[in-house]
């Protein structure tokens, strides 16, 4: 790597994107690009862990491939768009799926991307790793451009199975400041940000950013 070259940091460059209080908070976010995997089923389920593998398979075949050209970068967190059912039940109930089965969820696993990562680089990338790893989701990856807009932002600390609380107090939050869910093409309803790996983690400390797209309310 050339002297000058310095490794991206997304979590430092974009700290809106990836930090956040334990109380809500709005935000605007900007268009960023993200290799993504599509998918049904639960988060423990086979299909989401495939996707998980395709995604850091690619991600870092990818980071490995901009290092030697001196643009290395730090693979950003996990995260995943989470919903069920059709977009018109979403906008009636956004935080219905919790009464779903987990093998109707839908969800848009992703990483983040740095900006200057081409399609031609993650075609490459992409190709690099199927003959690393023979993975059925490596295959469905695909690099996509994602622009969340406005937001409602909270940290939640603790089990995945107690984010309804967290859900809660950001609902109260959009009540109280003229905002409603907001449905955009391509966005998911319920946005988890993993920042804890719950290998290595107790479920008391997992620190999981819960992410709501919003619109004012006419």
């Amino acid at each position: 790597m050339p002297a000058s070259a310095m490794k991206i940091d997304l979590k430092k460059e974009f700290p809106d994107y990836y930090k956040a209080p334990r109380k809500p908070v709005k935000v605007i976010l900007p268009p960023a690009p993200f290799v993504v995997v599509d998918g049904e089923g639960s988060p423990e389920s086979e299909a989401f862990e495939n996707a998980i593998g395709a995604l850091y398979s690619v991600a870092y075949t990818l980071k490995f491939a901009c290092k030697a050209e001196g643009n290395d970068f730090t693979v950003a967190p996990l995260e995943a768009f989470w919903w069920a059912g059709e977009e018109e039940e979403m906008t009636a109930d956004p935080e219905a799926i919790r009464d779903v089965p987990w093998d109707e969820w839908r969800w848009k696993a992703m990483i983040r991307l740095p900006g200057s990562v081409t399609e031609s680089q993650f075609n490459e990338s992409q190709r690099e790793a199927l003959t690393k790893k023979e993975l059925e989701s490596i295959k469905s990856a695909r690099m996509e451009t994602v622009e969340e807009g406005m937001c409602v932002q909270m940290m939640h600390v603790g089990p995945y199975a107690a984010e309804p609380e967290t859900v809660a107090v950001m609902h109260e939050f959009m009540r109280d400041n003229g905002l409603k869910h907001a449905m955009r093409e391509g966005i998911g309803p319920h946005h988890e940000i993993y920042l804890s790996d719950p290998r290595r983690t107790a479920e008391e400390k997992l620190r999981t950013i819960v992410r709501i797209p919003v619109q004012e309310i006419a």
